[in-house]
């Protein structure tokens, strides 16, 4: 018999004002300090193919996409920017807050990612690494919420951010596996015991 994993239910009621609010502080921080977001040899390569007729380099249709219609509605890759470090953030506050009960460690975990080079280097860059990384994070952290409390939201969100993951780069397929995983078991549990039910579910994931 397979015991499930269950994360502990945070009873803490201050920790999500506070992680809500060092979400915030730390998000438009970075959105400030690095507006309109650091471009890179691939967004030249965006606007180069965009005057050609057809597309003969692909990056990620996803990502180019998304810089034009950037482009096209604001003149400026700012809102580039501000999106990424609102998934990235938001997908670490779901994940610390599921990860950890006491509001101190939360922050000392929350800071200590905050502060890697790495991670805010790739964060502030316009290119399709810093979407990948956007993306798995809110997809891992709403994966960790959901696991925490089964709130049919974060599932949601859990799929629609992996699904889009999956756009941002050629290989980031396999980036998908754990959530899908996660939940194709979560319906499995709910449906009916028969073997036959079960498999029928985990094949329609």
């Amino acid at each position: 018999m397979t015991v499930p994993y269950r994360i502990p239910n945070n009873r803490n009621r201050f920790s999500t004002p506070v992680l809500a609010g060092l979400t915030l502080f730390v998000g438009t921080a970075m959105t400030i300090a690095f507006w309109p977001g650091v471009g890179t040899w691939e967004v030249i390569q965006f606007a180069l193919q965009r005057k050609l007729p057809v597309m003969n380099d692909w990056k990620s249709p996803f990502i180019a996409g998304i810089y034009w219609v950037s482009d096209d509605l604001f003149k400026s890759t700012g809102p580039i920017l501000l999106l990424q470090q609102i998934l990235f953030w938001s997908g670490l506050a779901l994940l610390v807050e599921a990860a950890f009960t006491r509001i101190l460690h939360q922050i000392l975990f929350f800071s200590a990612i905050a502060i890697l080079p790495p991670i805010w280097i790739t964060g502030i860059m316009l290119w399709k690494e810093a979407w990948t990384l956007s993306l798995l994070t809110l997809g891992i952290g709403a994966t960790f919420a959901f696991l925490q409390n089964k709130r049919t939201i974060f599932a949601v969100i859990a799929l629609l951010s992996t699904i889009l993951l999956t756009a941002t780069r050629h290989n980031a397929i396999l980036l998908a596996f754990p959530t899908f995983y996660v939940i194709a078991q979560a319906i499995v549990d709910k449906a009916s015991a028969t073997q036959k039910n079960q498999r029928r579910m985990i094949l329609i994931v």
